[in-house]
């Protein structure tokens, strides 16, 4: 599961957990982006990031966070690192965890029909974004119509390139949205793990 994680949040979490329990996985790692191309840097340094995210895998046995991005000196591609944690886990069956908005954007993506026959695909749904087949963009529509699966069967053995969509994750929060409340000193009801608004307080990030 991959993001800018700037803050983690718990609609973050809330997805990851959705996931894991759905699909039995063994372990969800959580990928903060290095060197974004799709969108603007990240407002905090990755060591920050990353601190954060550890602070609730420390907690969490089944939440690992994998830097490799942000080791990286190169651009952030998902099909780059997507390879890469294969090669590293050639046993294993891989899902990629996306929010509704990702799925929508996914043609403007590198490789990422490629993608899509690597791994299986996880998609939360968020309100605001609606799956409508009707207007998405017609590669899109083609992919979906023949990979969309139940769980059930997107947990048959050596299955990879299905997707499936998962609803329930029910906190709906926006890092964007928490940045502003926190520079704004607006401190109640952020939906941050207590121990990551802890870190931003003595760190004295956002402000």
């Amino acid at each position: 599961m991959g993001g800018m994680f700037d803050p983690v949040h718990d609609g973050h979490i809330n997805a990851a957990r959705l996931t894991y329990t759905n699909l039995g996985l063994e372990r969800v790692l959580l990928l903060p982006c290095g060197s974004p191309v799709h969108r603007e840097a990240s407002v905090t340094p990755a060591s920050h990031r990353i601190a954060m995210l550890q602070l609730i895998a420390d907690e969490e046995c089944w939440l690992q966070v994998d830097t490799r991005e942000c080791d990286s000196t190169q651009p952030s591609w998902t099909w780059h690192s997507t390879v890469s944690i294969g090669r590293d886990h050639p046993e294993s069956l891989l899902f990629l965890i996306m929010g509704m908005d990702s799925l929508l954007s996914l043609p403007g993506w590198y490789r990422w029909q490629d993608l899509l026959d690597r791994v299986n695909i996880v998609v939360i749904a968020r309100p605001g974004f609606i799956l409508d087949m009707a207007v998405v963009q017609p590669q899109l529509r083609e992919e979906l119509e023949k990979r969309l699966v139940s769980v059930a069967r997107i947990l048959e053995a050596d299955n990879a390139g299905k997707m499936i969509l998962l609803d329930g994750a029910e906190v709906e929060a926006s890092s964007s949205v928490l940045r502003n409340r926190l520079a704004s000193r607006q401190l109640a009801n952020l939906q941050l793990h207590p121990a990551v608004q802890q870190y931003i307080t003595s760190n004295d990030l956002y402000r």
